[in-house]
Parts: C-alpha cells; sequence; structure tokens
C-alpha cells in the first residue's frame, strides 16, 4: 500500500559492442538486448552491497528473508528469525558468488514495527543501460493497524477503517515510512560505514491502493471470518507469478489474504469522500492508474462494480456474475480452506 524507493548509482565504465557477426547469430536466436549506452559495475561488487546492508541494518532493516546471487539462492530463512543480517552477510561473503559476471544479487529484508510492516528488495545488477542505478531498494510497507481483527466481520471492518481513514491513517502511516526512508538514506550516505558513504538519493513514498479484480474479488467468497479468520502466508522462497500491481516483495513473501477487502474498503472510501489524504494512487490489477484521491471521479470505471460486493456481519456476499474462482496459490493446502487447490495466480 505505501511504496517507496532508494537508489545508488556505483561507478561503472561503457560496455564494448560485440562485433557485426556476433550481433547477427544473437539476432538469430533471439531479440538482442541493446547494446548501446549499456554500462558495466567497475570495481569489486561485495563491498557497496555490504556496506548498504550493514547500513540498512543499522535503520532496523536487519531481518532477512532471502539472498540470491546469479540466479541461485545463498541464504532463506525458513524459520522466521528476527536479526539473523550477520549470518546472512556472512554466507554471502563465503558464496564467492558476487565475482565478475555474478549478473544480479537480491536481498529481501524485514522490519516490523508498531505500526508498520515494510519490506525491503535490495537489487544491484552488474550491466544497466546508461543513466540507470546499479543499486536499488524497493520498499513496500503495509498498514498493521488495518488488518483485519479476531472479533471483526465484514461490515464491523468496514466502519473501523473508514473511521481511521478519515482521521487520517494514510497520512500518518506515509510520514512514518518517509521516516524510516530518511533514516535509511542518512545512514547509507555516512563515511564512516566500511569503505565509504553512498551517494543514495530516496523517491517516495506513495500511497498506491489496488481495485480490486474478478479473480481478487471472487476470493472473497473464501474469506473466514472471527474464529475462521486466516493468518498471512510467509514464504521465504516463492514460485507464484503475480499480476504487475501485486508483483513486489511484500506480496510474494508474505501474502495476506485480506488484503484485498482492505482495498476493496480504501477505493470506496476515497470515493465516497471519507478518506481526503492527498496523492493517493489507485490502479487495476494490471498497474493501470485509475484515478487519484486529487481527483476523484464521479462515475469511476472500476475492475468491478461497487455493488457486486456487500460486507454483511459475518461474510462477504458476491454477486454472482462474479467468476468463481480457488483460494490463491499462497494459500495451497491451508486447513482453512480445504477442497480448494489454489487454482489462481494472479492475485
Amino acid at each position: 500500500m505505501l511504496h517507496a524507493r532508494l537508489t545508488v548509482d556505483l561507478p561503472s565504465a561503457p560496455l564494448p559492442r560485440s562485433g557485426k557477426i556476433l550481433r547477427l547469430l544473437r539476432s538469430l536466436v533471439a531479440k538482442p538486448a541493446s547494446e548501446a549506452g549499456d554500462e558495466q559495475l567497475v570495481g569489486d561488487a561485495l563491498e557497496p552491497l555490504l556496506a548498504l546492508l550493514e547500513a540498512l541494518g543499522a535503520a532496523g532493516f536487519d531481518d532477512v528473508i532471502a539472498v540470491s546471487a546469479g540466479g541461485r539462492s545463498i541464504y532463506t530463512d525458513t524459520q522466521e528469525r528476527r536479526g539473523d543480517l550477520g549470518p546472512a552477510l556472512e554466507r554471502l561473503v563465503a558464496s564467492g558468488r558476487m565475482g565478475p559476471g555474478f549478473g544480479t544479487a537480491t536481498v529481501v529484508l524485514c522490519q516490523i514495527t508498531p505500526t508498520l510492516h515494510t519490506v525491503a528488495e535490495v537489487t544491484l545488477v552488474e550491466r544497466t543501460t546508461a543513466g540507470q542505478p546499479e543499486l536499488v531498494v524497493a520498499l513496500v510497507a503495509r498498514a498493521r493497524g488495518l488488518r483485519i481483527g479476531r472479533d471483526e466481520g465484514p461490515a464491523s471492518y468496514q466502519a473501523r477503517v473508514e473511521a481511521e481513514l478519515a482521521a487520517g491513517a494514510l497520512d500518518r502511516l506515509r510520514d512514518q515510512l518517509r521516516d524510516q526512508l530518511n533514516d535509511a538514506v542518512e545512514r547509507v550516505r555516512q563515511p564512516t560505514l566500511p569503505g565509504r558513504g553512498l551517494a543514495a538519493e530516496p523517491e517516495g513514498p506513495t500511497v498506491r491502493v489496488v481495485a480490486p479484480g474478478p479473480a481478487q474479488v471472487g476470493r472473497f467468497r473464501h474469506l473466514g471470518f472471527h474464529r475462521q479468520r486466516r493468518a498471512a502466508v510467509y514464504q521465504p522462497a516463492p514460485t507464484d507469478r503475480r499480476a504487475p500491481a501485486y508483483d513486489h516483495a511484500h506480496v510474494h513473501y508474505y501474502f495476506d489474504p485480506y488484503h484485498d477487502l482492505l482495498c476493496w474498503v480504501v477505493v470506496g472510501a476515497l470515493l465516497d469522500g471519507r478518506c481526503t489524504t492527498p496523492g493517493v494512487e489507485v490502479i487495476d490489477p494490471g498497474g493501470t492508474l485509475l484515478f487519484t484521491s486529487d481527483a476523484v471521479p464521479g462515475s469511476p470505471r472500476l475492475p468491478v462494480p461497487r455493488d457486486a460486493v456487500t460486507l454483511g456481519d459475518d461474510q462477504v456476499e458476491v454477486a454472482a456474475t462474479i467468476p468463481s474462482v480457488g483460494i490463491d496459490q499462497a494459500e495451497a493446502g491451508s486447513p482453512h480452506t480445504p477442497g480448494f487447490g489454489g487454482e489462481g495466480n494472479d492475485g
């Protein structure tokens, strides 16, 4: 729901263009990547990556979910251990996979505060297009206080969320993520880090809400409430594919079956004027911008009409016009939903 980025431009040098014969051979088997303006990372790739990760750890991102380099897994936290940055970095150094030819390295980190659950995906690429950063940290945060409680049914949950939105919950959460981001930037830039400080630039944060589509709304039928409420699914090694709006680390590593319901409530509150937070972006599952809170349309074109969903005291009623779908594949085998095999793959 809250998105931000931190970019670091590392030293790089132009890559030489390959010869005509080699380019011709490549064109016969695949669409060749553009070589004009491509750059190659210069120097030790491990040093700036370690410096960044240690700075993020000092800023509170010391919980590592996964580390990979060159398409191979180096570290995977299957136990949700807290404060495991040290052992993960030791594993990264010992792997020896950050030498020339590593291609892409990815580290997924997590920070949990009383109000926010933030996932940070660090990506370091050896070869980039000129002008593009070599090191990027993509942060996605979700509000812990806006998750559904065990004592709430759909209607009471909607009433509570709308009251919190009207009281400025999204403004406060955006400010909190901005504070996290600024803290990380300040630590990354410190020259006391091993080697040197890094020239980091922050972007955002932005509040971005997905208006659920037919597949997501169809899964509302499977949601349980009160004692049947389901927990988020932790996936330290996800393999599922996602629609563009859901293709980020928070969904991949922590799938929350109720988050689309929260988004449905937030979109409705924006349209009804119950949430006045500026700059909120509403997108469809394909990632297309539908509208912003600064220009709320009178008759929005939503992926699913609002009258197709009714939030009752104990269940969500979905119109028969919305196709039936199985639970999301992240929940395949869930004891709360016997009989479903997780056929869907775009939620």
